[in-house]
């Protein structure tokens, strides 16, 4: 079953191969720069929890394909070496991150997968709370799974390099590795 993504506005449409849950990895970040990410798109109601978390399923890039409205992918970064935060222009929609062709796994914010039932049914259950310092509200979530995620996201980046996946990445040019739009950056 492949899963659906889509824009809010639905410009920007894309598809997702679900994989063996071996070669994904699900977490809630409630860092700084995915709060202001949210805060930047003026879209924290669709993106952040109540604690300012994102839910987040890191893939490997091979497995993401855009369908429809790559005219409409934008990017930005945070700082100036911060990690590249893509989301489409013609709604401000968040996609997810990319960090670079060499290192060939996205994270998509799970906002824009569709539908929303399906993530839950596809990928297992959230395992990973990283940067729970930075949460919101009275109530601090708790970190867990920093060991396992961390190994999980090393197993999908080699997984990714194994199959050639920054060929195939649907946000970096498969021949020379360049970013298929240029980031806008911004200072901290």
């Amino acid at each position: 079953m492949t899963l659906s993504t889509a824009c809010q506005c639905g410009q920007f449409q894309g598809e997702l191969d679900p994989q063996p849950a071996r070669t994904h990895n699900r977490l809630y970040c409630y860092c700084d720069d995915c709060q202001a990410f949210a805060h930047y798109l003026g879209n924290t109601e669709n993106i952040l929890d109540t604690q300012g978390g994102t839910d987040i399923t890191q893939v490997t890039a091979g497995t993401v394909t855009i369908t429809a409205g790559k005219e409409h992918l934008a990017c930005v970064r945070l700082s100036p070496k911060g990690l590249r935060r893509l989301y489409s222009k013609c709604c401000d929609t968040p996609i997810g991150n990319a960090p670079s062709a060499s290192l060939p796994f996205i994270g998509l914010i799970n906002s824009f997968l569709t539908p929303h039932p399906a993530i839950d049914e596809t990928f297992r259950p959230i395992p990973l709370v990283a940067f729970a310092k930075f949460a919101t509200g009275l109530e601090k979530t708790i970190p867990r799974g920093l060991i396992g995620g961390i190994v999980r996201i090393v197993w999908i980046i080699l997984l990714s390099k194994l199959h050639g996946d920054a060929k195939h990445h649907p946000f970096f040019d498969g021949v020379t590795g360049q970013p298929l739009v240029e980031p806008i950056v911004k200072t901290p």
